[in-house]
C-alpha cells in the first residue's frame, strides 16, 4: 500500500509542476498562476493564446498611451507597443477566475471561450476588447468593476442566471448594446454600469437587485423595466435624484406565465418595447424634408 501512496504522490507532484511551467526555451509560454496553489499556463501561438490549468491567474495592471489613447495591459502576451492587439481568439480551459486587465486593448480579439469552470472574471479583463460576440461562462458568479466595459460591437449578451455581483462600469460605453436582462440573482448594480451607451433601448432589472449606484443609466435611452416586490420599490431603487432614469421607468407585473405593462400583456421579456428616440431636425434639414412628411421639430442651435 505505501508503494503506491508514494507513486501517486510523484504522478500528482510532476503534473503540478508541469502545468506551470514552460518547456525550457520555448517562446511565447509564460506562467500566469496567482498563488502557489494555483496552477496557470498562457501559451501564444501566432494570434491564438490559450490558459490552461487550475485555480486563478495573476492580477495585471494596465496604462493608456497618452499620444496613441491605445489601452495596454502589463501581461507579456500585450505588453508592447501596440498593447496585445495581434491576439484573434483567446480559450481558457480549467481556469476558476480570468485575473485582472488579463487581456485589456485586445482590438483585434475576435473570439474568447470560456470553460465551465470559470466562475469570476476580473476587473478589466476584457476592457476595450474588439469583440462582436460575447458568451459568458455558465456557472459565472462575479463580473468584476470595468471587466468587459467599452466594448464596441457586441449589441446582445446574456447575463447567464446565477450571476451575483455586477461590478461599476461594467457595460459602459457598449455603443451597439441594444437590450439587456438582468437575472434575479443579482443584488447590486455598480456604478456607472450602462452610462454612455446610446442605442440601449431595454433594461430588464431583475427582482433581486436591491441596490442601484449612481449614474448607473446616465446617457442612456432604454426604457428600464422593473418589478415592484415586498423587498423594494422601483422608484427608491432607482432614486429621487435620477429624474432621467425615472422618466423612462417601466412598471411589470407577472401573471400566470405573461408579462403585463400597464393594461398590456406580452408573452416574455423579450417581447417588451424598446425605447425609440424621436427623429429632431435641423433647420437645414427640415427643408430638405419639406412636403415629405406631415410635421418636422426643430432644434435650435
Amino acid at each position: 500500500m505505501k508503494k503506491w501512496v508514494l507513486i501517486l504522490g510523484l504522478v500528482l507532484s510532476f503534473n503540478a509542476y508541469g502545468a506551470n511551467d514552460c518547456v525550457d526555451g520555448e517562446q511565447n509560454c509564460w506562467d500566469c498562476w496567482r498563488s502557489d496553489s494555483d496552477l496557470c499556463t498562457a501559451r501564444l501561438n501566432g494570434t491564438d493564446l490559450s490558459i490552461t490549468g487550475t485555480g486563478e491567474m495573476k492580477d495585471y495592471g494596465w496604462y493608456r498611451d497618452g499620444n496613441t489613447g491605445i489601452y495596454i495591459t502589463d501581461a507579456p502576451w500585450g505588453n508592447t507597443e501596440n498593447g496585445n492587439t495581434e491576439i484573434e481568439n483567446i480559450t481558457i480551459e480549467g481556469i476558476t477566475r480570468v485575473g485582472n486587465s488579463a487581456f485589456l486593448g485586445s482590438t483585434n480579439l475576435e473570439n474568447i471561450t470560456f470553460s465551465d469552470s470559470v466562475v469570476e472574471i476580473g476587473k478589466n479583463a476584457l476592457h476595450s476588447s474588439g469583440l462582436t460576440h460575447l458568451e459568458l461562462p455558465p456557472n459565472l458568479k462575479v463580473l468584476a468593476g470595468g471587466s468587459i466595459q467599452n466594448i464596441q460591437s457586441v449589441n446582445s449578451i446574456v447575463i447567464p442566471d446565477g450571476v451575483e455581483t455586477i461590478g461599476n462600469a461594467v457595460f459602459w460605453n457598449w455603443s451597439s448594446l441594444e437590450s439587456i436582462v438582468i437575472p434575479n440573482s443579482v443584488t447590486t448594480l455598480g456604478h456607472d454600469d450602462f452610462a454612455n451607451c446610446p442605442n440601449l433601448k431595454s433594461i430588464v432589472i431583475g427582482d433581486g437587485v436591491t441596490s442601484i449606484l449612481e449614474n448607473s443609466f446616465s446617457n442612456t435611452p432604454a426604457y428600464i423595466y422593473c418589478q415592484d416586490t415586498q423587498e423594494r420599490s422601483c422608484k427608491d431603487l432607482i432614486g429621487e435624484n435620477n429624474q432621467e432614469a425615472l422618466g423612462k421607468l417601466r412598471l411589470y407585473k407577472v401573471e400566470n406565465g405573461k408579462i403585463k405593462v400597464g393594461s398590456k400583456t406580452y408573452d416574455s421579456l423579450s417581447d417588451l418595447p424598446q425605447y425609440k428616440l424621436r427623429r429632431i431636425y435641423t433647420i437645414d434639414e427640415a427643408n430638405q424634408v419639406a412636403g415629405k412628411v406631415n410635421s418636422v421639430k426643430i432644434r435650435y442651435r
